[in-house]
């Protein structure tokens, strides 16, 4: 069941993270279509977190036949680069693109 801690209603809007607010917001409401991939940068404390969780927690609410797949941009690139020297792309793309 979604956290009730991070949601758009509870995201604080201001003038710089306005646009990933708004960027945020379309990628819940069509996953996997809008802004597909999502990237998040930022300085602390203007809310990543709270954006990325808020998608989750949209996504498993009103799309409960979706599956959301939150890694660390450490932990993707490290899988992008042995997909890549392991000649394994397939199995990459599917691991990100399918539901479960």
């Amino acid at each position: 069941m979604p956290s009730g801690r991070y949601t758009f209603d509870g995201f604080v809007i201001g003038p710089s993270n306005r646009f990933a607010h708004a960027a945020a917001l379309s990628v819940a409401e069509s996953p996997a279509r809008a802004y597909n991939p999502l990237f998040i940068i930022g300085d602390a404390g203007l809310g990543k977190t709270h954006l990325l969780q808020a998608i989750r927690n949209y996504v498993l609410e009103n799309f409960p036949k979706l599956h959301v797949r939150y890694v660390s941009t450490e932990t993707f690139m490290n899988e992008f680069v042995e997909a890549i020297r392991s000649n394994s792309t397939g199995a990459f793309k599917r691991r990100y693109r399918d539901s479960k």
